[in-house]
């Protein structure tokens, strides 16, 4: 594979690479059976340490995992005149929003040590539902000896037992790991593919950033939407927080400068925390909403996780919305009202305060945030019509100027109003038979739109490979939303074209 993928951007670029097996010197024995009979063999079971897990989380995900313990019990019990502390953690564990969980248990002579514990066996037991470290429970249970020769388990001179307190030594690490490599080459490739050697990869990414030849474009803030994915040629799932309309211009010098005082910048774009996943999911709410959300409740700059008043924040919006009956698509329209444009977060916060507080008195929103979708498509919605139209208005040179900006990069690249409409439907809400009202199309959204296209020409895209890219988007069943087809189409459109633009460099 590829290590030029990675980090992943997507799920579905991380799991190929999730799942792959430890190479050997990551691979640990553990005993766990030892038979009365100090002739017999003993059982030895495989597992790698928590870091192991975090470093393939880190090298594939990068920034887009998240993770968090919860005690689910805890009690005590004497047995043989002591006390001993019990105790069960559920770990969860998010990766690109997907969210897995499971428990752990264990007890110990001290409250401390059963809690580190029950937390390190839950952690590598979640971690499995993602990937890493199932080829460890794949494998066949390996067979060592007890005895004092090099490679076999050492038995204690002394204690209660000892023929059933066998230890690993270095010499007997070593032979577990070469049995574990055969099983590797005689099966477990099969399965789960070669090795994953973590440093190869931790390289390869330092490489890759200090060259200027082909590799991925580094990540940044698009136009369109989050950042999204691009798998053997197809835009992958990643869906959007909000609809492209509502988002930033597609350039720089269409934003305006700050007033003195205020911070001005994006929205943040950081996985939704454990916590808020898990309020969403209680009020009926998906993932996108959790996300947007608790980007929407952090501070201006702020890379570490939201702060417990930020999530309460989060927890109050959401009862507030759930009570409202509110529609999931029109939640993150209204939390991702211009969350590309320079703006504070305060101003952010506020815009959406109002938003809500206006829903709840029952009024009319003025703000613009539902409006995304045409009806009633009539002669007058052509393209030209409308920017004839505004051409006559004083009151609307914003609009003006992006319809006007969109028709020149139709001429220029020569595709034609049936395929842009199309495309515009798609970042609008609508179908691929949808006629669009042009004179209602947020300016933002004609501008990204006209970006694209110069995008698209960019990478040689006739009107017939615009049309049918904007026709599979349509259908595409790998997203659950209008704006995240959009946004998948768009960020592999950007995508392409900063590829040709550094290989030409």
């Amino acid at each position: 594979m590829d290590l030029n993928m990675l980090p992943a951007q997507s799920y579905e670029e991380a799991i190929p690479f999730l799942r792959r097996p430890y190479t050997p010197n990551l691979v640990r024995g553990l005993v766990i059976n030892a038979p009365d009979s100090t002739t017999a063999p003993c059982t030895i079971g495989l597992y790698a340490i928590g870091e192991s897990l975090m470093d393939r989380l880190n090298l594939t995900c990068g920034p887009d995992w998240e993770h968090d313990f919860e005690i689910v019990k805890e009690s005590t019990y004497t047995a043989k005149g002591k006390t001993f502390y019990y105790c069960e953690v559920q770990a969860i564990l998010v990766v690109f929003g997907v969210l897995r969980r499971d428990i752990g248990a264990s007890s110990a002579e001290t409250p401390g040590g059963a809690k580190m514990n029950a937390r390190a066996q839950a952690w590598k037991r979640t971690g499995r539902w993602h990937g890493p470290g199932q080829c460890l429970y794949g494998t066949e249970d390996f067979l060592v000896f007890r005895g004092e020769e090099p490679g076999k388990l050492h038995v204690p001179k002394s204690g209660e037992h000892p023929h059933k307190r066998p230890y690993i030594d270095k010499a007997c690490e070593l032979l577990i790991r070469e049995q574990y490599k055969g099983w590797l080459t005689e099966e477990g490739e099969r399965s789960y593919g070669p090795p994953l050697d973590h440093m190869e990869v931790a390289e390869a990414i330092l490489a890759r950033r200090q060259s200027n030849g082909s590799a991925r474009p580094p990540r940044r803030a698009r136009a369109c939407a989050r950042p999204g994915a691009v798998a053997n040629g197809a835009p992958a799932e990643r869906q959007a927080p909000a609809p492209a309309a509502e988002e930033s211009p597609a350039t720089e010098a269409a934003q305006p400068s700050a007033p003195a005082g205020e911070s001005f910048g994006p929205m943040p774009d950081h996985p939704a925390p454990a916590a808020a996943l898990e309020a969403a999911k209680g009020k009926g709410f998906g993932e996108p909403v959790a996300r947007v959300l608790s980007n929407l409740a952090r501070a201006d700059g702020q890379e570490e996780k939201p702060t417990d008043a930020q999530l309460q924040a989060v927890t109050n919006w959401l009862e507030a919305l759930s009570a409202l009956e509110t529609p999931e698509d029109v939640v993150l329209k209204a939390a991702g009202h211009k969350s590309g444009k320079p703006m504070s977060q305060e101003r952010r916060q506020a815009l959406f305060a109002r938003w809500l507080a206006r829903k709840a008195a029952g009024e009319h929103d003025t703000d613009g945030h539902d409006s995304t979708t045409n009806r009633g498509p009539t002669q007058e919605d052509s393209l030209d019509t409308a920017n004839q139209k505004d051409a006559a208005s004083n009151g609307r040179s914003d609009l003006q100027r992006a319809l006007a900006e969109l028709r020149r990069k139709m001429t220029e690249h020569e595709y034609d109003d049936q395929a842009v409409t199309r495309f515009a439907a798609l970042a609008t809400g609508g179908g691929p038979r949808t006629q669009v009202k042009w004179a209602q199309v947020n300016p933002d959204t004609l501008l990204i739109l006209a970006d694209l296209l110069e995008n698209a020409a960019a990478i040689g895209w006739s009107n017939e490979q615009l049309d049918q890219a904007v026709r599979a988007a349509h259908q595409s069943s790998r997203q659950n939303s209008t704006a995240g087809r959009f946004s998948a189409l768009a960020n592999h459109i950007t995508d392409l074209a900063e590829t040709r633009a550094m290989e030409s460099a």
